[in-house]
């Protein structure tokens, strides 16, 4: 569905027709996450978008004794677009390209990453495995004095699924 933009950009190459998908959560504190995604199949490629926020206000800024000094919120944006392709009938592939934005009060860091996925359809009925790298190519630096650079977590990501429905004569 929509959400291989985040798991895994392969799986858009088996999307039928259009997807959307949305989620709105809220946490404590007035943390809030949304998450939207499109996906659309063409053949044998698909495509997808996504546009994704974590986001928070009316955090305390203190000083050394503890001391309120200030108040100030944070978020994270981020905006990817995603294309796979079946490169034959067990075999998809796809990528993700994302731009994504974090803020601490004033200070911002943005950048770019990549994500690449895989999905084989095995031999075995309703048998699929899939794998995901994520944030490859990803750094970024806040705005603040002293902060150093950071790389986003690479993430491997492996798994696999089944869609069979077992019966039983009885």
């Amino acid at each position: 569905d929509a959400t291989a933009t985040y798991w895994n950009p392969a799986g858009l190459a088996r999307v039928e027709g259009w997807d959307l998908a949305g989620t709105h959560t809220e946490w404590f504190q007035d943390i809030r996450y949304e998450h939207v995604s499109i996906a659309r199949n063409r053949g044998r490629s698909g495509m997808g978008f996504a546009f994704s926020t974590l986001y928070a206000n009316n955090f305390d800024g203190r000083d050394e004794v503890g001391n309120q000094t200030q108040t100030f919120g944070v978020s994270d944006v981020s905006l990817s677009g995603s294309y796979a392709y079946e490169v034959s009938d067990p075999i998809h592939l796809g990528a993700t390209a994302r731009y994504y934005r974090e803020s601490i009060d004033d200070n911002v860091a943005d950048g770019f990453a990549f994500d690449f996925g895989a999905q084989y359809q095995t031999p075995v009925d309703g048998l699929m495995l899939g794998a995901a790298v994520r944030n490859v190519g990803g750094s970024y630096k806040l705005d603040i004095a002293g902060a150093g650079s950071y790389d986003l977590p690479r993430t491997v990501q492996v798994g696999g699924g089944s869609s069979a429905v077992a019966t039983t004569d009885w």
